[in-house]
């Protein structure tokens, strides 16, 4: 018994009609990061326009913590296990906790990213197409005329 090769398109049914797919958010590139087009007011500062970006931590103290890791793994491996040494249960240890508390810190880091607000760095940015983002605009652009008139 001998089988068909299924014809060239043999994903069509991964394919969805065009009218039941969900439209997404345009997404424009601002600054090296993917974000949707959808610009924010401050509610703190009154700025409008694109959140930025922003993990909690320090991004040098990450880096700190994978290098020293590396490093003594490095160590570790060239003059304990290349020598022949006894293996010190110590410095092991401290490989080991090098390596966690940097992939821990890392984790933290990725999952504190929020959107700042560029002019004063607090995460009160709101999208203006809110009811309350709304107000927030409205309210600004009433202050605006009467601070350029004085």
């Amino acid at each position: 018994m001998r089988f068909a090769l299924a014809p060239s398109n043999h994903l069509w049914w991964f394919r969805m009609p065009a009218k039941r797919c969900a439209k997404l958010p345009e997404k424009t590139k601002r600054g090296g990061e993917e974000m949707a087009k959808k610009q924010s007011i401050c509610t703190v500062c009154g700025y409008v326009g694109y959140p930025k970006r922003v993990a909690k931590g320090s991004f040098w103290l990450e880096l700190a913590l994978w290098l020293f890791f590396i490093l003594a793994s490095l160590v570790y491996f060239l003059f304990f296990i290349l020598a022949g040494l006894v293996y010190p249960l110590f410095f092991a240890g401290l490989v080991c906790s090098l390596f966690f508390a940097s992939l821990v810190y890392s984790l933290w880091r990725l999952t504190t990213i929020y959107g700042a607000c560029p002019k004063c760095k607090n995460a009160s940015m709101i999208p203006i197409d809110t009811p309350r983002g709304q107000k927030l605009l409205e309210e600004q652009q009433k202050k605006e005329p009467s601070s350029n008139s004085g």
